[in-house]
This record gives C-alpha cells, structure tokens and sequence, in this order.
C-alpha cells in the first residue's frame, strides 16, 4: 500500500506496518496491536486503501473496559472513531 503521509511503500515489520521513507523523517505507522487488539493485515490494508475501517470490536482501555471503534487516519496518525 501507499503511505498517506508521503506517498512511499508500506511495509510489515515485527510490531508495526510502517513508511519505508522513515529514515527521511515519515513517521506514519500503524501498530500491529492497539489497545491490546490485534490489527490484522486486511484490517491495515482497509485502512491505507479507504482512510478507515468498518467498526472494529475487542479493544481495551487502559482501566481494562471493552470497546469498539474504526480506525481512522486523521493528519497522518492512527485515531480513533468512536462514531
């Protein structure tokens, strides 16, 4: 996929699927676990392809709770969508 922060490659890596222009300073990444859910590549490949996800469930906060969300890229970052 393309990197929607410069336009480079995005590759797996062992915790991440990231920009290959990193070491040009990109810092676009999308970890492979967020709040302890497991991203899964098709999950990621949605997310570069459309600039979202469908509603994604099994997400933890940090006090422990569930919740579901889309994953969303908002200024080059990996957010939240709680809509």
């Amino acid at each position: 996929a393309v990197c929607p922060t410069c336009g480079g490659d995005i590759v797996a890596g062992a915790k991440a699927y990231g920009c290959s222009n990193w070491r040009n300073g990109c810092k676009f990444v999308i970890w492979k676990v967020i709040a302890q859910r497991e991203i899964a590549l098709e999950v990621a490949q949605q997310l570069l392809n459309t600039g979202t996800t469908e509603m994604l469930s099994g997400f933890k906060s940090k006090a422990g709770k569930g919740f579901e969300a889309k994953l969303k890229v908002i200024a080059g970052e990996v957010k939240f969508d709680f809509q």
